[in-house]
């Protein structure tokens, strides 16, 4: 059974808009009319999966994605096997950057999952409606944080709705889940979010076939590490060790971004 699915929308990629609701019968566009940013869009894709279906999860895709082949088929296998209550669609290279050398570790293994309790992009992602549901007004949300961090936020603080619910569901330590490869793809184009470190000014220089291991100056590329469908879905994990940065007091990192 294929999950609803919302996609973030800004207008000014209603072209990307156009074609990716074509290849997805029923979605729901979430569109940022009012320049109300990101994260206020994401939230309307919550209220809407929230609100919308019985189905146990939901999905959520920023309009700049590109799907693998047969998507909806591995989206189905996928949410199937997932070993926890948030699956990532998406890990990439380039951002954030203080992630990339621990990613390369892992990455390659056969296994069919990543588990991390970080989210590091929005790109693309499931949960359990449940946790939609439970999500729409937590705390971390009026501390502006970006949305990547912010669910980051509620799946390591246990007074978080979505910590709790996580719990009540039998996923024991609520972590998020990437299929190994991503389902979905960056299209890496121009950025419409101005990020706290600057424009695209990170290098890519680790374990790629396009990168120098050695360092050497690369331009960021913003793309996924492995993309395509899986053959094999299971339950196999992998662990991604956690890196945690300092926050200020609103709680925004302060030695680090993570990707859009």
């Amino acid at each position: 059974m294929v999950p609803p699915i919302a996609i973030v929308a800004h207008p000014s990629r209603s072209d990307m808009v156009t074609e990716l609701a074509a290849l997805l019968p029923g979605v729901a566009i979430c569109w940022d009319n009012d320049g109300e940013g990101a994260e206020a869009t994401h939230m309307k894709a919550w209220r809407w999966l929230a609100e919308h279906t019985d189905e146990p999860w939901g999905v959520v895709l920023e309009d700049d994605v590109i799907l693998c082949d047969d998507f909806l088929y591995q989206l189905d296998q996928a949410l199937d096997h997932a070993p926890k209550p948030i699956v990532s669609l998406y890990l990439g290279r380039g951002r954030p950057p203080n992630r990339q050398e621990a990613i390369s570790a892992v990455i390659t293994r056969e296994v069919t999952w990543i588990v991390s309790p970080e989210l590091l992009s929005a790109q693309g992602y499931a949960m359990r409606i449940e946790l939609f549901a439970s999500g729409i007004s937590p705390w971390c949300w009026r501390t502006g944080l970006p949305i990547d961090e912010a669910i980051t936020a509620s799946v390591t603080t246990k007074q978080t709705l979505i910590y709790k619910e996580s719990r009540r569901l039998g996923y024991g330590t609520p972590a998020v889940a990437y299929t190994n490869p991503s389902l979905v793809d960056h299209r890496d184009g121009p950025t419409i979010i101005e990020h706290w470190d600057g424009p695209r000014n990170g290098k890519t220089a680790l374990m790629a076939e396009d990168c120098d291991p050695s360092g050497a100056d690369l331009d960021e590329v913003r793309k996924a590490w492995r993309f395509g469908p899986h053959t094999n879905w299971d339950r196999s994990t992998i662990r991604l060790e956690p890196h945690f940065t300092e926050r200020d007091k609103h709680g925004h990192e302060t030695s680090s971004a993570h990707g859009r």
